[in-house]
């Protein structure tokens, strides 16, 4: 993630626990699609308040880190249709009705949505993406969002699906976190935060998934033949070690993220996949929790947003042309973004 341009302001050394009011809910689903061997499609977090305000804290967290955008990709300045899969309380798709007031936002999930408000511009629909796509007309969507579904079963049938269902020109975009913890100074080394990233790969593969599924979205977009296809990445502090107004409140809502996530995330891939008692896995987990929000430890997870778009002419790209150089890719998004949309920074950028 890039330095903050308010790099003077006053150095937070400790983390203090945020707040939450919000009573608005969502069933975020991220890395824990196989947790147990009856696991279908999402995990099994607890929906529960925690759980809701926690999601709340990560919606948060990737608009801070998209700059106040809600989504990376190209948008037309008057969208007629927008999917929003995998929308839990509705937050994204009802901020995108708002900015849109022409357009209409369909969000669907597994789960009945509870939406905070209305729109009259948009509506829910419970539905298993999983399995086949209906929508009337044949979707003919704008822009299609997806975000922290997790690590589904069929991750080719999904994306052929948004293909089918998109308007030609039209863009999907996928966002999943890879938690793997980097730390470039090495200052998490032999601390209990790193044990247990280790091990929660470990136990992931026991399934078979891992933390590093996102890495497959761009292959599968450019094989279904969505072209361009753009993988930007940025860095999000685990806390507040880093200097500037902008890092620290991304630093202070990801601590808070850990603390409420650990526990859940932590206890069936440990027991079940692991063969950890837990007991065992409490012990480890408070060691975790105190070293999470102290600033001496320097570490941050990597955001992962791939946005690709449907061909004009509908007709898919052979995998051959579609792997086309970070270059050209951006060629064809400053192309499709004359309207003034901001573009996305297209690789990394060093904390």
């Amino acid at each position: 993630m890039e330095d903050s341009s308010d790099s003077s302001d006053e150095y937070v050394s400790t983390y203090k626990p945020l707040k939450t009011a919000s009573r608005s809910k969502r069933f975020f689903q991220s890395m824990v699609n196989k947790f147990t061997k009856s696991s279908v499609r999402y995990g099994h977090l607890p929906n529960n308040q925690q759980e809701q305000d926690r999601n709340v804290i990560q919606h948060t967290v990737i608009i801070n880190v998209f700059k106040g955008q809600l989504q990376l990709s190209p948008l037309a300045p008057r969208p007629k249709r927008v999917l929003d899969v995998g929308t839990g309380g509705g937050i994204w798709a009802l901020v995108i009705a708002t900015k849109h007031p022409y357009c209409h936002v369909l969000g669907v999930d597994i789960d009945p949505v509870h939406p905070p408000y209305t729109k009259s511009n948009c509506t829910f629909k419970v539905m298993d993406i999983t399995q086949d796509w209906d929508f009337p007309g044949g979707g003919n969507f704008d822009f299609i969002h997806i975000r922290q579904l997790g690590d589904i079963n069929d991750k080719q049938k999904m994306i052929q699906a948004a293909f089918d269902n998109l308007r030609p020109g039209g863009w999907v975009e996928l966002t999943e976190w890879i938690a793997i913890l980097q730390s470039p100074d090495h200052s998490l080394d032999g601390t209990a935060f790193r044990k247990w990233n280790n091990l929660l790969e470990e136990g992931l593969q026991s399934f078979g998934t891992t933390v590093l599924y996102p890495e497959t979205f761009k292959s599968l977009l450019q094989k279904t033949g969505f072209e361009p296809v753009i993988d930007t990445r940025n860095g999000a502090p685990t806390n507040a070690c880093y200097p500037g107004k902008k890092l620290q409140r991304i630093g202070h809502l990801m601590t808070q993220n850990w603390l409420l996530i650990l526990e859940p995330l932590s206890m069936p891939v440990f027991t079940q996949g692991l063969g950890w008692t837990p007991e065992q896995v409490l012990a480890l987990l408070a060691e975790v929790r105190r070293e999470i929000g102290n600033t001496k430890y320097h570490s941050f997870m990597t955001l992962i947003t791939v946005c690709a778009q449907k061909p004009w002419d509908g007709i898919p790209r052979s995998s051959s042309s579609t792997s086309a150089t970070a270059s050209r890719s951006e060629s064809s998004l400053v192309q499709a973004s004359r309207s003034g949309t901001p573009l996305p920074y297209l690789g990394d950028k060093p904390l």
